[in-house]
């Protein structure tokens, strides 16, 4: 900025921060504040951001619809944004990509019978021969399945009763996800090397875990 009476002196243009929060200012010699007619330069916002009166504002780039996979949902970063992956998948530290999450696999699913796969969630069903309470997400056993498994003796089943593979006749004891069916005892399930004894066969809702002296 040129002061005095015959314009002789240089002032720091910038020395009163002229430019608006976040933008950088730049003094102008002389003979540029005399081609330009103006003292300082303002330099842009820096990227990811925009000028909003007398600021730089960040940008939510999620709002304009930056290009993240479907596996993925975008989340705003001051100046910039990042893809992460959603809920039911996992990042592959390899490919760097969002895999989905086989939650029937790994045992994660709190489906009490028959668990599917699917992206990013899965969805929980029951044996045939049991009927699925939506509401308390329970699979009940129906009458007729009940009478086979009396008739084959085998309603003292540790966990319950279900027909077996293809089958409208042949019935089996079976155990909950997690368990598997004792191999001498095939009315017991075992889990992890532990016996476990539960209770409540019609809607295999209420628990109870004994363990016996030298089973862990």
């Amino acid at each position: 900025m040129l002061a005095g009476d015959n314009c002789n002196e240089d002032l720091d243009g910038c020395a009163d921060h002229p430019c608006i929060i976040g933008t950088n200012c730049t003094d102008m010699t002389p003979d540029e504040q005399v081609a330009q007619n103006r003292a300082f330069v303002c330099s842009d916002c820096p990227d990811g951001y925009t000028k909003d009166a007398e600021i730089c504002v960040d940008i939510d780039e999620c709002k304009l619809n930056y290009n993240c996979t479907e596996s993925e949902q975008c989340s705003n970063t001051q100046g910039s944004y990042e893809c992460v992956c959603k809920k039911g998948y996992r990042l592959d530290t390899t490919s760097k990509t969002c895999l989905d999450v086989d939650e029937c696999n790994e045992k994660t699913a709190d489906c009490q019978q028959k668990c599917t796969n699917t992206g990013g969630t899965y969805t929980c069903s029951c044996f045939e021969g049991y009927i699925m309470n939506t509401t308390a997400g329970l699979c009940i056993q129906d009458s007729s399945l009940e009478a086979q498994c009396k008739n084959a003796s085998l309603e003292d089943c540790q966990t319950s009763c279900r027909f077996k593979d293809n089958s409208s006749t042949a019935v089996e004891c079976f155990c909950l996800n997690g368990y598997a069916v004792d191999s001498e005892n095939h009315k017991l399930c075992n889990g992890n090397g532990i016996n476990v004894y539960c209770f409540g066969r019609t809607n295999l809702h209420n628990v109870t875990v004994l363990v016996t002296e030298g089973q862990i």
